[in-house]
């Protein structure tokens, strides 16, 4: 069984409750409160599903086939080495004669084992998307309507999750290849954090104009209009809210790092949050800020939009 199973079901059912309150006619701070405890849920459930599944197997050879279960505890795997024609077990694996026992024992002084595939990056991404939307620092607006669909949509994904738990803990699930090709080593396409960092400065020039045509954009969100537009002020809030992204994608990304690994022992401890989550969170809080009228430029002050009478001492 996946360490944390019964506090992950247990905060995915109290998500589930928490919509169900949420469609409720409410006052808006708590309706505010709710929203915010319900996004730490289901941020938390999120980590989860990059843990490493359990089912694994590798092809060393055309007639061949390594697979087993590995212990999300200890991280030690045990199977059986087949042949694929016969389907009859050969031996049991062990170090010595298998692939895929070394790649998922091997580890390094400086780094953390190698990434193993995730029990659901997409449930992941889902759930962490949904966390994002639901907290109200987030600024996203929607009608009233189109929340109550979206708390339904949620309940829905809140109960796929709860399914998925339960058949990866069960052994219901089919074993996820290790093989990139027949005769090669065992590996799995893994993007992280620092590879990230690394396309990022080597295309800086176009993140930077990706940033920019964005905040262009959000001028244009509201009441915006394309004259108000400053240049010095637009290129200070976009950096502000480049920096202002990729600290709170940190923040998520550390946080889920540490849910990820939470009751393993240390030497199973693995680097399973790929960049593509780290990529997806920055991306959404820098659309939320523009979508959200961070970028929406303010008219020039002009005296004569002032009402008749008034006392511009009041405002001092």
């Amino acid at each position: 069984m996946q360490p944390n199973t019964k506090s992950t079901a247990v905060v995915l059912v109290l998500c589930m409750a928490l919509l169900g309150i949420l469609l409720l006619p409410l006052p808006l701070p708590a309706y505010k409160v709710l929203k915010f405890f319900l996004s730490l849920c289901l941020l938390y459930a999120a980590g989860f599903f990059l843990r490493p599944c359990k089912k694994l197997k590798f092809q060393p050879s055309a007639d061949r086939l390594e697979s087993g279960t590995r212990n999300p505890v200890d991280g030690s795997f045990s199977g059986s080495l087949r042949d694929l024609k016969s389907g009859a077990p050969l031996d049991g694996l062990t170090r010595e004669n298998s692939a895929i026992v070394r790649f998922v024992d091997d580890d390094d002084i400086l780094t953390r084992n190698n990434p193993l595939p995730p029990v659901s990056l997409k449930l992941s991404l889902a759930l962490v998307v949904a966390a994002l939307v639901m907290n109200p620092l987030t600024p996203v607006h929607l009608p009233k309507t189109s929340w109550m669909v979206l708390d339904v949509l949620v309940i829905a994904l809140a109960a796929s999750a709860l399914r998925l738990i339960r058949e990866e803990n069960a052994g219901n699930r089919s074993h996820v290849p290790l093989t990139r090709t027949v005769g090669q080593p065992p590996g799995f396409p893994f993007m992280s954090v620092d590879d990230l960092w690394g396309h990022a400065l080597r295309l800086w020039p176009a993140v930077l104009g990706g940033a920019f045509a964005i905040a262009l954009l959000g001028t244009q969100v509201g009441d915006g209009e394309f004259e108000d537009i400053r240049l010095g002020a637009l290129v200070f809030e976009t950096v502000q809210a480049l920096l202002a992204a990729l600290v709170a994608a940190w923040l998520i990304y550390c946080f889920t790092d540490a849910t990820s690994n939470q009751g393993v022992v240390e030497r199973a401890r693995r680097r399973q949050v790929p960049g593509e989550f780290f990529l997806t969170v920055f991306l959404f809080i820098l659309l939320s800020l523009a979508f959200g009228g961070f970028f929406t430029p303010e008219p020039p002050f002009d005296p004569r939009d002032a009402p008749d009478g008034y006392d511009w001492a009041d405002e001092y």
